[in-house]
């Protein structure tokens, strides 16, 4: 959302088509709420809910995949049973792991070998304002952060090279702390597990007057009202008449449906409902506001997704007034080439916490340390 309007002459543009759609269009988009009923958070995500301030993930790459090699474990979490809550350890660090989670490269030279295995484990998703993992992200307004054993580089002797190192070994030990009772009970020794050679971090800050740490403003920010605290999107954004419906319509074509028909906003920053019903903040509500803008010109369901889902989420959810008979369009199509009409703004801001890290797997080029996104 920030950085929509961190774009030179977006706001102008949207104000010079106001006329077609809607006055409150800048304000419909600049608005956010997330209201915390007591009944419905009773159990703060960590031990310190006054001062929470960032949303967190950090995983670590090995070039062993020891939980997959010699844990043969590939889903579920550790601790158990409460995931989402984190492990503390004497090194100050925190834990709450998923197997699951990272993605995993498994390959062997022929069928008689055993895999290997190398990938990336997430160690750390919760909530808090612990600064370790946090202070990897390079700037508030950039989520991503690294640090990678440069070791054999050449300049591993370097007080950046020697900092990365430590790091490393700290977490390493943290984790294989937490981990003792399991590996114990699986029988494998903790010497038997290499260090990480890479950490990366996604850094999900959002600053309130109890949050000191939450510098920028790239977590997911929503509008989740709660009628006995905001009220209605009416009353939480200050906009006459504005509705779920409203708002879902307005936000898709910002840019009036007269003036820029096929100019579509897409990003799951832009959802309004009840925090009743709120269940995370996926990847999914991008891709269905696409699949809408789709909609919008015409294009057919795509054979891969399901009718009734289809239906639901993307026929149900768009205006009437925009809604192809389905004579006219037909139900079903392969997306082989679809109308590139669409323009959407999703690149130019965060697609969904939850995709980041698959966008960032890092395999190691001919070069040591080097690493490249794998596509």
């Amino acid at each position: 959302r920030n950085k929509l309007f961190d774009v030179e002459g977006i706001e102008e543009s949207l104000l010079l088509t106001a006329g077609g759609n809607d006055p409150h269009v800048v304000q419909t988009l600049r608005c956010t709420a997330f209201d915390t009923p007591p009944d419905l958070f009773a159990h703060p995500l960590e031990d310190r809910p006054d001062d929470v301030s960032t949303l967190e993930k950090a995983y670590l790459y090995y070039e062993d995949a020891w939980w997959r090699t010699k844990l043969n474990v590939s889903e579920g979490e550790w601790p158990l049973p409460a995931s989402f809550l984190t492990r503390p350890t004497p090194e100050g660090l925190r834990f709450n792991i998923r197997w699951h989670d990272g993605p995993v490269q498994c390959h062997a030279e022929n069928k008689s070998e055993a895999k290997r295995c190398r990938g990336l484990l997430e160690i750390y998703y919760s909530v808090s304002n612990e600064t370790f993992y946090s202070s990897l992200a390079p700037d508030p307004n950039e989520p991503l952060g690294s640090v990678w054993n440069t070791a054999g580089s050449g300049d591993d002797e370097s007080d950046q090279g020697k900092d990365a190192a430590a790091k490393l070994s700290r977490v390493h030990g943290g984790l294989v702390g937490v981990l003792m009772p399991l590996l114990g009970a699986k029988g494998v020794s903790p010497t038997t597990i290499a260090p990480p050679t890479g950490m990366i971090v996604g850094v999900w800050n959002r600053p309130n007057l109890n949050a000191p740490l939450g510098e920028g403003y790239t977590a997911p920010t929503k509008v989740l009202y709660d009628l006995s605290m905001s009220g209605p999107p009416s009353r939480a954004c200050g906009v006459p008449g504005l509705t779920d419906e409203a708002y879902r319509d307005t936000v898709l074509q910002p840019w009036a449906k007269r003036i820029l028909p096929n100019v579509f906003l897409v990003n799951n920053d832009w959802v309004c409902m009840n925090v009743r019903y709120f269940y995370g903040d996926w990847a999914e509500e991008s891709l269905l506001q696409a699949e809408r803008a789709m909609y919008h010109l015409g294009t057919p369901r795509p054979s891969w997704l399901d009718e009734s889902y289809y239906r639901e989420k993307v026929v149900g959810m768009v205006h009437a007034s925009a809604r192809f008979a389905e004579e006219e369009i037909g139900l079903e199509n392969n997306h082989g080439i679809a109308p590139l009409a669409v323009v959407t703004l999703a690149g130019i801001v965060i697609f969904a916490c939850s995709l980041v890290v698959y966008k960032l797997l890092f395999s190691r080029r001919s070069k040591k340390g080097q690493y490249s996104p794998l596509s």
